[in-house]
């Protein structure tokens, strides 16, 4: 009882070549994502609340890997959803959350999310 809980979203925008042939409309991206953050915090509040916690969110555009270590500073515990990459897409595209776990010096949770298995 008492603890508090701090969802922090970071993004990093995906700039999509205009020259490609492609426009995308970038606030539509940013409103699905806060979107997200809204859901996941009308969750754990509601779990949160019947324990006695307090839950608070922050939504930011930046790098992930140096929001989140800059973030998670003073906590007590990190919890980190983390995507399923597997295979050539893990060594090209990399890793947030071991990023994040290589350099981090709080007691981290991986909570892996959904995917498709396609």
């Amino acid at each position: 009882p008492g603890a508090r809980i701090e969802i922090v979203h970071v993004y990093r925008m995906v700039v999509v070549p205009e020259a490609m042939g492609m426009v995308a409309d970038y606030s539509l991206m940013e409103e699905s994502a806060r979107q997200l953050v809204v859901q996941a915090q009308e969750r754990v509040a509601q779990q949160a609340a019947a324990n006695g916690c307090e839950v608070s969110s922050t939504f930011e555009h930046g790098d992930p890997r140096i929001e989140l270590n800059a973030r998670a500073r003073g906590a007590d515990l990190l919890v980190l959803g983390v995507q399923a990459a597997r295979g050539m897409q893990r060594i090209f595209m990399g890793s947030v959350a071991q990023a994040v776990v290589h350099h981090i010096e709080v007691p981290t949770v991986l909570i892996p999310g959904e995917h498709d298995e396609a």
